[in-house]
């Protein structure tokens, strides 16, 4: 996997959860809290999908029809802050929720 320029450091690899509703990568709870109290927005993240199918969509809200179909045992990378903002997963199939591996950079 080759990094984007500019990504930042790796931060602690966290399970979530997908869902039958669309969520972005701040839905899920990716989120980094600066010691200023300021958000930083992702930039980088690596995301392995285990136990159910989902889909993602890069530039809007995803869904059982609509978006790019990952089985378990598959990862992506979202790379620069347009993908990592944009981008929503959901269940592929309505109430077969699958657990996400997601390591972010910020």
């Amino acid at each position: 996997m080759q990094k984007v320029v500019g990504a930042g450091l790796p931060q602690p690899t966290l399970a979530k959860a997908s869902t039958d509703t669309s969520q972005s990568l701040e839905d899920l709870g990716i989120t980094y809290e600066r010691g200023d109290g300021r958000k930083q927005k992702t930039q980088f993240a690596v995301i392995s999908v285990e136990t159910a199918a989902i889909r993602i969509n890069l530039n809007g809200a995803a869904t059982t029809a609509v978006g790019h179909l990952w089985q378990p045992g598959e990862a992506f990378v979202l790379e620069g802050l347009g993908e990592c903002q944009y981008a929503e997963i959901i269940s592929a199939a309505a109430g077969v929720h699958a657990t996400l591996q997601i390591t972010p950079e910020f």
